[in-house]
């Protein structure tokens, strides 16, 4: 028998926990020499499902036969085991979990098939999954969580996180929505000792682009509790993992980040840049009061000021949108003319990479 380019795809449903199944296995008398592996789901509305992709036994899912693994269950393609060779009596099997109740999950194999191992040549291993958590990834807290969040504060309760030194922090927002998270470590499982805390804004990266982000938090407490701050009513997608290794992919130097300030009637709050960068940033200002304006400038050394943008509105429409700043400190000036309190809500994002 030659070799043959060969795929098999094969499903699994959902169960009541939101988990689901596949085995891909040779028949008696062939081998497989594995290309890439991609996993899917039918439903592609949240939640997003996790998969794990282990090559072995059929039954021994664990660390030993562990391959790959995605936060992005639904759509997302690896090519980690290229090389590795299956033989009959083990499988490649895809795990799925969090995954919507009733949906089909799929993977698809792409491989090459002969009836002798010695006519394969070597391959090597290529690149792991897109939406691959992270090296030293002990554990999971949640997985692809949607977490609904109504113009204000949720608070969820992460309970134990490891004793690792990291915790692992993916948090997805729609298009067009931001979103503030705060991290609470605790001394104990009843929240009462509070060890540190840890604080991102998720903006949004351009227009009609939701934000992402995806950091590893040094971990101050083993017992943690999650805040999610927002402006709108939107859900946004959160995975929590426990991990001995530092990881980040977060491009964005947060400059300005102030959410839920109050700012009384007729007065004007001014909020300065926490470092000077030179280049493109992304700014959100808005003051609920339905009656505001903001000013954005910068001061030189000689207390000269240079606008950069004058924003008055008497509704709640936001300034947004990116804007260049010179090589000095950067204010942010809001004012509230309506008679009664508002609330601010204020980012200045510089993206180490540009636009």
């Amino acid at each position: 028998m030659t070799i043959t380019p060969f795929q098999m795809t094969d499903s699994g449903v959902f169960n009541a926990l939101g988990i689901a199944i596949v085995q891909l296995r040779p028949d008696v008398g062939q081998w497989w020499q594995c290309s890439y592996i991609r996993v899917s789901t039918v439903n592609q509305s949240p939640p997003v499902a996790y998969a794990a992709v282990y090559h072995g036994s059929p039954a021994a899912i664990g660390p030993t036969t562990f391959v790959d693994d995605t936060f992005q269950g639904n759509s997302d393609t690896s090519s980690i085991i290229s090389g590795v060779i299956v033989q009959f009596g083990d499988s490649v099997t895809v795990q799925f979990s969090n995954g919507k109740v009733g949906d089909t999950a799929l993977a698809t194999l792409y491989c090459q098939v002969s009836n002798r191992p010695d006519e394969f040549t070597f391959l090597s291993s290529g690149t792991q999954f897109g939406g691959h958590a992270v090296t030293g990834v002990t554990s999971l807290v949640l997985v692809n969580e949607p977490i609904t969040v109504n113009t204000t504060t949720v608070d969820r309760a992460l309970g134990f996180v490891g004793n690792n030194a990291y915790v692992g922090l993916r948090i997805s927002t729609p298009t067009d929505k931001t979103c503030r998270a705060t991290l609470n470590f605790y001394a104990e499982a009843a929240f009462t000792t509070l060890l540190g805390t840890f604080e991102a804004h998720i903006g949004k990266v351009a227009s009609g682009v939701g934000g992402k982000y995806v950091d590893s938090i040094p971990v101050s407490g083993p017992y943690a509790r999650l805040s999610l701050t927002t402006i709108a009513n939107i859900t946004v997608t959160v995975s929590v993992w426990s991990t001995n290794a530092p990881y980040s992919i977060t491009p964005d130097k947060t400059l300005l980040n102030f959410w839920n300030d109050n700012l009384t009637a007729g007065n004007a709050n001014l909020y300065d840049s926490v470092d000077t960068v030179i280049g493109d940033a992304y700014i959100f200002a808005l003051c609920n009061s339905g009656n505001w304006q903001a000013e954005v400038y910068g001061t030189d050394y000689n207390a000269n000021k240079t606008y950069l943008n004058i924003h008055a509105k008497l509704a709640l429409d936001p300034l947004e949108g990116w804007i260049l700043l010179p090589n000095m400190p950067i204010t942010v000036k809001m004012s509230n003319f309506a008679a009664g309190t508002g609330q601010v809500f204020l980012s200045l994002l510089a993206p180490s990479k540009g636009r």
